[in-house]
């Protein structure tokens, strides 16, 4: 191989890995809570399931969820998957796992008489492409017997749940986060640059 085989055969390589990761940002919202429309089980083998859209290839890093709790209830661990399909058999999973969770207090006491919590949870980093997916979950653990709810809006996702026999009822509120890989673009100064000195010198010869 040339000398400027191996100089366009690196420089092509340069412009492979030019990308870079971004902090984490929101890549799905599914609309803040209502608080007092209604909730949907994921405690006691029931499940829940959500869609939500990729706009590009991204990494998951997190995930958020309003949950209902009874008042004096803490809510410490979810399994999540993410599957391809609405289906919640887990035949179409793509990535899940069981997730910390980390609370904050939203509203004390609904019309319901549940506390309603704000929960975060990490993704383990799953690049995924552009497309539609569906969150789910289920088996929250609770220091109670309790039931723990995940609340339902009136976001744009489509929701299926073991708890109710019609299966789609609406949808929940949650959020998805990430990164998305984006170009650098003083790396592809650098690489026009050095393509504009390989065409020079191909000229003269």
């Amino acid at each position: 191989m040339s000398t400027k085989s191996i100089s366009f055969a690196t420089l092509l390589c340069l412009a492979l890995s030019t990308q870079v990761y971004a902090e984490p940002t929101p890549l799905y919202d599914n609309g803040p809570s209502t608080y007092d429309y209604d909730g949907l089980t994921i405690n006691f083998g029931y499940q829940v399931t959500n869609s939500f859209a990729l706009a590009a290839q991204s990494s998951l890093t997190g995930a958020s969820f309003i949950n209902w709790l009874t008042p004096g209830d803490v809510a410490s661990k979810v399994d999540w998957s993410i599957n391809t399909t609405s289906a919640l058999d887990g035949k179409t999973r793509v990535a899940s796992g069981t997730a910390d969770l980390t609370s904050s207090l939203v509203l004390e006491l609904n019309q319901y008489n549940f506390a309603i919590y704000k929960q975060s949870f990490s993704l383990p980093n799953a690049v995924m492409g552009a497309g539609t997916y569906w969150l789910q979950l289920n088996n929250e653990v609770v220091n109670s017997v309790n039931l723990a709810l995940w609340d339902q809006n009136n976001g744009s996702s489509l929701e299926y749940s073991t708890d109710d026999a019609t299966g789609n009822l609406g949808s929940e509120s949650f959020q998805i986060t990430g990164v998305t890989p984006v170009p650098e673009p003083a790396n592809f100064a650098l690489l026009a640059a050095g393509v504009g000195v390989l065409v020079l010198r191909f000229r003269r010869t």
